[in-house]
């Protein structure tokens, strides 16, 4: 008898080893692209609200520089000193509105996110995890960004800034707006990248214009390095590049049209995109010549100026500068063709010469109480790393952890993230770097913790560094919660982990968690929390809510 059953298995594994992996997931090239679309237009929405308060922190940088440094004048000051208009009263006002009217295009962002996750099965699974992983710190820090945009409206509405010495708390605000940015402009331009490296080139009728924006993008990049030489560099580049372009228009119009392009729209956006390169290249042959100055910008380097004010308004514009007329033209092409990611803006916080560089409290001051407020302390990721063995089942012992958690979630802000990692007889990641944002989803996770099992304290601590570590946070608060209701064993290899993990900037703080205080035991604890340059606490009923709050300020630190 003839084995049909075996033939027709074998006749249908040549074919489908024939065909590529795009055809047999259905990925074509095209779905691909869209798919990746998807992310660079996330990308650029969420670049367009750091474009919307970066002019805003720039001016009241400039206004704070001039405020009168001596506190006692600070009550009688009528806040005259106006930069354009704008006095600090109305500056602060005019940066908070901001922020607390983007909570409508916030949920548009968040319907783009959505969509990315959506779309993301159709990118091929390397790639699509390192574009996640990019995705959501360009969505984490822009809610940071935001949410420091509502502790400025605090600082203004109750007049802080009356009672802030050398105007440190708004330095510090200013200053951590300025990583947040640096920390932005990291992951979109990694996003772009990897969007490139998946996806399918353009066309050769669209060719010469993704080459111009390329170009311009190298450019751009020069003038931030403030590296002459680069500079002088990429300026050649990008001239010869244009002079390119420019010489073969009259033939690529007609390639475009053949492939499905409006010729009224082509013929429009090739125009406007030479236009703009060639006024880029005017800009950076002034700076080369040494003819860029704006007495505004006098405290700034040329490099900043020449970026922010004469390049980037060219390249993003909005929508309507290169990126938005190639993104907007491409769309026309029956075939989808990937989109180009725009540029971040330059944020640098300028302190004046006579205000000290804000820094973290002395380390030999008296321990102050905490405030209860999160405000102008550093963003916190807090991995609480549980003891969940039987013996914490008692009403004085994990219950109290957890409604002391829940307290301080009421305080955490939106760009503080909390992960939790429970050990008993193994390790388990209960909640990954949930944003405080997210409250319904911390707080289902803290009231699904229950007790059972024995003790494994390295199983735990191996996984709750892991996610300190993927989500750092540089300038936060980055802290491991040990919390455990007694000693247990700590190997040579387990010290020189946490030892090793601290000097990286990821400490632990340890939770004694019991009624009654061991000496030999609290010894033990308090030596490793040393260890993790952290703080040891005896946590009880009374202290429970102020301990998680002290640690989320780092007041201690």
């Amino acid at each position: 008898m003839i084995p049909w059953g075996r033939f027709l298995l074998i006749g249908m594994g040549w074919l489908l080893s024939s065909l590529s992996p795009h055809h047999v997931m259905g990925h074509t090239p095209s779905r691909i692209n869209r798919a990746l679309n998807r992310y660079v237009d996330f990308a650029n929405e969420c670049t367009h609200a750091f474009w919307t308060l970066h002019g805003q922190l720039e001016t009241l940088n400039q206004v704070a520089n001039r405020y009168p440094q001596n506190p006692a004048l600070a009550p009688g000051f009528q806040m005259e000193d106006q930069i354009e208009g704008q006095t600090l009263l109305n500056t602060l006002q005019g940066i908070c509105a901001i922020p607390a009217g983007s909570r409508r295009p916030l949920v548009n962002l968040q319907r783009l996110y959505e969509d990315t996750r959506i779309e993301e099965a159709y990118i091929p699974r390397p790639i699509r995890s390192n574009l996640n992983t990019h995705r959501d710190e360009i969505w984490y820090i822009t809610i940071e960004l935001l949410a420091r945009g509502d502790s400025l409206i605090a600082y203004i509405e109750r007049e802080d800034y009356r009672y802030d010495t050398g105007l440190q708390t708004l330095y510090q605000h200013l200053l951590y707006a300025e990583r947040l940015f640096d920390r932005f402009r990291h992951h979109t331009t990694r996003l772009y990248q990897l969007s490139h490296e998946a996806g399918s080139p353009a066309p050769d009728g669209l060719k010469d214009l993704a080459l111009l924006v390329r170009a311009c993008r190298q450019t751009i990049w020069a003038v931030r390095g403030r590296e002459r030489g680069s500079i002088q560099i990429a300026y050649q580049d990008l001239t010869e590049t244009l002079r390119q372009v420019q010489g073969r228009r009259s033939t690529r119009l007609p390639e475009m049209a053949v492939i499905g392009f409006p010729v009224e729209q082509a013929a429009t956006a090739y125009e406007d995109m030479l236009e703009y390169a060639e006024e880029m290249t005017r800009a950076v042959a002034q700076y080369l010549r040494g003819e860029i100055r704006e007495p505004r910008y006098d405290s700034y380097s040329p490099e900043y100026f020449l970026y922010n004010q004469r390049l980037l308004t060219l390249f993003n514009h909005y929508r309507y500068g290169m990126t938005g007329y190639y993104n907007r033209l491409q769309r026309f092409s029956p075939q989808a063709l990937l989109s180009e990611g725009e540029e971040v803006p330059w944020l640098e916080i300028v302190l004046p010469t006579q205000t000290p560089t804000p820094s973290l409290p002395d380390t030999n001051a008296p321990r102050p109480e905490p405030r209860g407020s999160l405000e102008a302390s550093p963003t916190n990721h807090l991995v609480f790393l549980l003891d969940v063995s039987a013996s914490m089942k008692k009403p004085d012992k994990l219950p109290v952890l957890k409604e002391a958690m829940l307290d301080l979630l009421e305080q955490l802000r939106p760009e503080d993230r909390v992960s939790i990692v429970v050990y008993s007889g193994e390790a388990q990641v209960v909640l990954e770097a949930a944003s405080a944002l997210y409250r319904d989803q911390i707080v289902d996770a803290i009231n699904r913790l229950a007790s059972s099992g024995e003790t494994r304290l390295d199983l735990g601590l191996k996984k709750a560094y892991r996610l300190a570590e993927t989500y750092y946070l540089p300038g936060g608060n980055n802290r491991i919660l040990l919390a455990s209701d007694g000693a247990f064993e700590t190997r040579r290899r387990i010290r020189r982990l946490i030892s090793h993990k601290a000097e990286s900037g990821i400490k632990l703080s340890v939770l004694l968690l019991s009624r009654t205080e061991i000496p030999r035991t609290a010894s033990q604890l308090r030596d490793l929390a040393r260890t993790g340059r952290g703080n040891y606490y005896h946590m009880i009923p009374e202290n429970a809510r102020r301990t998680l709050l002290t640690e989320a300020q780092a007041v201690f630190d």
